[in-house]
């Protein structure tokens, strides 16, 4: 009946959580018409998203946002942290700085999608680690020379921040969909960085949200 009523329909999943708990996604997906995953297009590169995978709902702004990431990001880095990275939308765009970008994503699905979108761009230097970032961040021991991070509307966990700050990277790209949360985790890191750009994007037009992009250097 959608798809009758709703010609642009590309897909409709049914994902399924036997746990009595509200969140975003479920534990099972089932096909019920179309394309496993979406296909989306930013600037040059392609992506493809499967249901359970986070993607910006403003393709528009999007590209506005990774390319101001992009922009905040020095030409010539060894390495790059993509901390909550996706589907590997910022990690392609940040491919083009740096010799390696590695991200770090809870969910195992997108992880998969991140994957296979460098593969479908011809992307050759991204990596990405599946699990709990504070657990992953532990065990490496290579530094970057940038961190960028996208964390969910909560913000970063007080671990995740603290860890941060004992890698000693020169600079520190913040992208948030929350300014409240976002002030909380810059208050912390404001010891030992200092803010020197921030630009406010539109993402959700006619609302009061607001996406931000924050570059922190090491004082």
């Amino acid at each position: 009946m959608l798809t009758q009523k709703i010609p642009g329909i590309v897909s409709v999943i049914n994902t399924v959580n036997p746990r009595v708990a509200q969140i975003a996604f479920g534990e099972d997906e089932r096909l019920l018409f179309g394309e496993k995953a979406l296909k989306e297009k930013l600037g040059h590169f392609g992506f493809e998203i499967s249901a359970n995978s986070f993607f910006q709902t403003n393709p528009l702004q999007a590209l506005n946002l990774f390319q101001t990431v992009q922009e905040y990001v020095e030409d010539g880095s060894k390495l790059i942290w993509d901390l909550y990275s996706g589907t590997g939308t910022i990690g392609l765009f940040l491919s083009e700085k740096a010799k390696r970008v590695v991200g770090f994503e809870l969910v195992d699905r997108a992880v998969q999608d991140a994957y296979r979108n460098c593969r479908k761009n011809g992307v050759s230097n991204c990596e990405f680690v599946s699990g709990d970032i504070r657990t992953n961040l532990s065990e490496i021991r290579e530094k970057p020379d940038v961190i960028v991070c996208d964390p969910p509307r909560s913000g970063m966990h007080p671990d995740v921040v603290k860890m941060i700050l004992q890698t000693n990277t020169q600079t520190i790209v913040y992208v948030s969909c929350n300014p409240t949360t976002m002030a909380r985790d810059l208050k912390i890191l404001a010891g030992e960085y200092r803010l020197v750009k921030v630009q406010p994007v539109d993402m959700f037009p006619h609302t009061y949200h607001i996406e931000t992009v924050a570059k922190l250097e090491r004082t």
